[in-house]
């Protein structure tokens, strides 16, 4: 290969690899329930789309994504860190409301 191919398929790399400005690539979030005290953490990784490992939408406003394994369907304010969790059942369901702080 000579060298400006190969300098070109490096330079190309690069911009294919490189991350938007401004978009990280994974956000932490510590989650708190206010009533119990209870903590947790949520992974979000914007550039797949994910939030803790289940396809999300992800906006500058707000993370949404449905937990199949356990059956919740999430979304977190990102202004606010105010996070609603919401279970269907066959009474009507209910929502819990925590709140969450990114921490990287």
């Amino acid at each position: 290969m000579s060298k400006p191919t190969c300098g070109l398929l490096v330079a190309l790399a690069v911009v294919l690899g490189s991350s938007q400005p401004g978009l990280a690539a994974e956000l932490r979030f510590a989650c708190r329930n206010p009533a119990s005290g209870a903590t947790w953490e949520i992974e979000v990784d914007e550039q797949r789309s994910l939030a803790d490992s289940y396809p999300a939408r992800i906006t500058d406003d707000r993370i949404t994504w449905h937990d199949t394994g356990h059956g919740g369907f999430y979304e977190l304010d990102r202004r606010t860190g105010v996070l609603t969790v919401r279970y269907a059942s066959s009474t009507g369901g209910y929502s819990l409301h925590d709140l969450c702080k990114a921490t990287h």
